[in-house]
C-alpha cells in the first residue's frame, strides 16, 4: 500500500471520528418506534398463522377431495375398476390382471369435487391477508440471518432493503458480526464507482466512507477505497475535421459523500498532455478543488487536430483528497496523492 496506506492506518485507527453524522436514516430509531415495530411486527406475524391455518386446511381438503374415497360393497379389479362377481376364470376378463388379495378392491373410486373445491377456494382466500401493508411493508429481513441478507446486495431488487437492514445491525442494533461487516465493506467496495451513479446509493456510500474514517477498513480496502474516490474522464468529439483545433474537457468528480462539515474534499490540477506522441506542460494556473459528492469540476483544454486518422489524448493529473473544512489545508487531513493518466481517442477526417 506505500506510506500513504501505513500513515492512514495509524491515524485513522488512533481515533475514531466524532464529528460525521448520518442523514436521511432509513429507518425510524428510539423506544417509541421500537413499540411501533413490535406492534407492527406482532399484526403481521397474526396474519401470517392465520394465512398458514387457512393453507394447511385447504391443500388437506384438496388433496383429500382430489384422492376421493370409495363408494359400495362389491369387489373390484384394482387395475381397471372391473366388478369381480360370478367369474369363472381366475384372471380379470377386462384386463386380463391375476384376481388376488393385493389385485381387488372394495367398492368404486369416487372424487369428492365440493370437497376438493372448497380446499381451492381456502387456499385462494390465504393468499388475500398477504397483499395487507402490515405484511407487505413489514421489515422481514430482521428475521433472517446476517449471510442470507447480504446475499440480497447482489441483486438490484433487494440491495436497498438489504443495506439497511445490514446498517440497522450494525449501527442501532451493534449486533452485526465482524465477519459479516468486512464482507458487506468488501461488497459496497466493488460497487462504489456505481452506487456514486445511483440516486438511491447516497446512504451506502455515507455508511462505507463512515467504516473508512473509523478505521473499519483493512488496508487493502484502503487502498481500493481511495483509489476509486476520484473518477477522471476526458470527454472529446469523436470526429474532426483536418486543420481544426480538437477541443475537450477534462471532468472530475467524487464516488464517496462529502461528509456534512468538514468535508471530503479534492484538490487537483493537470501537469501533463500527450498528444501524437509529442509532450508539452500544461500551465493552467492554481489548482482546483471542490468537494466530494458534489457535481464535480471540469475544465476545457484545446490541441492541434493533428493529421488525417486517428489519435490518442492523454493527460497526467495529480489530485489530492483532504478531510476538513473545504480549501483549508492547514485545518484539514490530508488523506492521500495520487497521479494518473486518462485517455480519450477522436479521429481526424479530410476537409
Amino acid at each position: 500500500m506505500g506510506s500513504v496506506g501505513r500513515n492512514l492506518t495509524k491515524t485513522l485507527h488512533g481515533g475514531r471520528v466524532s464529528d460525521w453524522h448520518i442523514s436521511d436514516w432509513p429507518f425510524p430509531c428510539g423506544h417509541d418506534s421500537d413499540r411501533l415495530e413490535q406492534m407492527k411486527d406482532s399484526i403481521a406475524i397474526s396474519i401470517l398463522i392465520f394465512v398458514a391455518l387457512l393453507l394447511i386446511v385447504g391443500l388437506y381438503l384438496l388433496i383429500s377431495g382430489w384422492r376421493g374415497r370409495r363408494v359400495g360393497s362389491e369387489p373390484r379389479c384394482r387395475k381397471c375398476g372391473y366388478i369381480l362377481l360370478h367369474l369363472t376364470s381366475a384372471r380379470c376378463p377386462e384386463c386380463g390382471t391375476t384376481i388376488s388379495a393385493p389385485n381387488t378392491v372394495i367398492g368404486e373410486h369416487q372424487r369428492r369435487w365440493g370437497r376438493a373445491t372448497t380446499g381451492i377456494i381456502l387456499m385462494i382466500l390465504g393468499c388475500v391477508p398477504m397483499m395487507a401493508p402490515e405484511v407487505r411493508n413489514n421489515n422481514w429481513y430482521r428475521y433472517l440471518p446476517a449471510s442470507f441478507v447480504l446475499r440480497g446486495l447482489d441483486f438490484p431488487a433487494t440491495f436497498q432493503k438489504s443495506m439497511w437492514e445490514l446498517e440497522r445491525r450494525d449501527v442501532l442494533e451493534k449486533t452485526l458480526p465482524e465477519s459479516a461487516k468486512q464482507k458487506l465493506i468488501d461488497k459496497l467496495l466493488q460497487k462504489q464507482v456505481e452506487l456514486s451513479k445511483s440516486p438511491t446509493g447516497h446512504n451506502s456510500l455515507v455508511y462505507l466512507s463512515k467504516a473508512f474514517m473509523d478505521g473499519h477498513l483493512t488496508e487493502s480496502q484502503m487502498e481500493l477505497f481511495l483509489d476509486q474516490a476520484i473518477l477522471a474522464t476526458i470527454a472529446v468529439r469523436p470526429i474532426v475535421t483536418e486543420g481544426d483545433h480538437v477541443s475537450f474537457s477534462v471532468r472530475y468528480t467524487g464516488s464517496i459523500p462529502p461528509g456534512f462539515s468538514p468535508w471530503f474534499w479534492c484538490q487537483h490540477k493537470d501537469t501533463l498532455c500527450k498528444h501524437d506522441d509529442q509532450i508539452e506542460l500544461l500551465h493552467r494556473g492554481d489548482s482546483s478543488s471542490f468537494r466530494l459528492g458534489s457535481l464535480g469540476n471540469s475544465h476545457e483544454l484545446s490541441v492541434p487536430a493533428g493529421a488525417v486518422g486517428k489519435h490518442v489524448i492523454e493527460i497526467e493529473s495529480t489530485w489530492t483528497i483532504w478531510y476538513g473544512a473545504f480549501r483549508d489545508e492547514a485545518g484539514s487531513r490530508k488523506l492521500d496523492t495520487r497521479t494518473r493518466t486518462i485517455k480519450a481517442s477522436y479521429e481526424v477526417v479530410p476537409r
